[in-house]
């Protein structure tokens, strides 16, 4: 972790994410890190995250095939067209690589890929394409999240239909999540439930979209810091 950096407005957005916490009765450590201003982080730029959006939405589909048993080579001959047609092949981090191209995949990496929906969803929030992030106690609204895009014939259909949100709003989101994610871990080490019902693979999957277009140290979408 390093050293802990603060600015007037990191210990802005951290006592603002402390008072919803509180408010709803979750538990959280005082001591927990700020993230840095908005200044200082390294931003995913629109239409990154947008062909990140699109790239991950297109593997999951394979993936949940993968999960519920289906015949693979046509679903996979029909998931490479779609990347094809929207031009994110390059998008694909090496985890949705190794998931397309391994001739028996494993059941368990294609449900760690399903579970990103939930990070896909803070990515098409963040492109203004979801009124709201909702509380994580229920998962997100799959068909809606594969009809943004699949209503689109290219890319640059789908670029258009965007407005990013603002970097502060982003970065709160992150600040929020980040603590959430605190109060879920430990209460799991705990051996209690998350708190006020929350769903942990939904924090940390939310978790993984805002901290990946933040950059907050800059790291590879599957290689997320998930420390709290």
């Amino acid at each position: 972790m390093g050293p802990q950096k603060t600015s007037e407005e990191g210990a802005r957005r951290k006592q603002a994410s402390i008072s919803y916490i509180r408010e709803r009765g979750i538990p959280y450590l005082d001591s927990m890190p700020e993230l840095p201003p908005v200044a200082e982080c390294r931003w995913k730029t629109p239409e990154e995250i947008a062909r990140r959006a699109v790239a991950l939405l297109i593997v999951i589909q394979y993936a949940c095939d993968v999960a519920q048993g289906e015949e693979l080579g046509e679903s996979r001959d029909f998931i490479n067209n779609l990347l094809r047609k929207f031009g994110v092949e390059e998008q694909l981090t090496n985890n949705e690589r190794e998931l397309l191209q391994d001739e028996h995949p494993t059941n368990q990496a294609a449900i760690n890929i399903t579970w990103q929906y939930e990070a896909y969803w803070v990515l098409i929030w963040a492109l203004g394409l979801v009124e709201k992030l909702d509380f994580p106690d229920q998962v997100c609204d799959c068909d809606y999240a594969i009809q943004v895009v699949s209503e689109c014939e290219s890319f640059d259909e789908f670029y258009k239909k965007t407005s990013i949100r603002s970097h502060e709003v982003i970065l709160d989101e992150a600040d929020r999540i980040y603590r959430l994610h605190w109060a879920c871990v430990d209460s799991r080490i705990h051996g209690k439930k998350a708190p006020a019902g929350m769903n942990e693979s939904i924090v940390m999957e939310r978790r993984r979209g805002l901290f990946w277009m933040i950059g907050r140290f800059d790291e590879g979408w599957d290689d997320i810091s998930m420390d709290t």
